[in-house]
């Protein structure tokens, strides 16, 4: 068990050194930002606590489903525009959705 473990790890790690090796190479071409980004990290591990919050992803929540189908529906009730659509295939979906559990 401990041999397969040790087996994912390094496909791990070699998948993590590619996508390492991608990042840098486009960096290197921007100069300074990799060197800034090197030096951000290096102090928040010297400093440590709050510092290390430089880690912490920082991406936008994304659209909940309920809010995609609103925007859709309004966006429908434009004149020129048949409607029903919206609900239509909202309805289709939750159907496939509700089959795949």
């Amino acid at each position: 068990m401990l041999s397969r473990k040790y087996k994912k790890a390094r496909l791990g790690v070699q998948e993590s050194r590619c996508a390492y090796v991608g990042l840098t190479d486009s960096l290197e071409e921007q100069g300074e930002k990799l060197k800034k980004w090197r030096d951000e990290e290096e102090r928040a591990m010297q400093d440590r606590g709050d510092a290390l919050t430089i880690f912490n992803v920082k991406m936008e929540k994304a659209a909940t489903t309920a809010e995609i189908r609103l925007a859709l529906t309004l966006q429908e009730a434009k004149p020129g525009q048949e409607s029903g659509t919206v609900a239509w295939l909202s309805n289709g979906i939750s159907i496939e959705q509700s089959q795949c559990v």
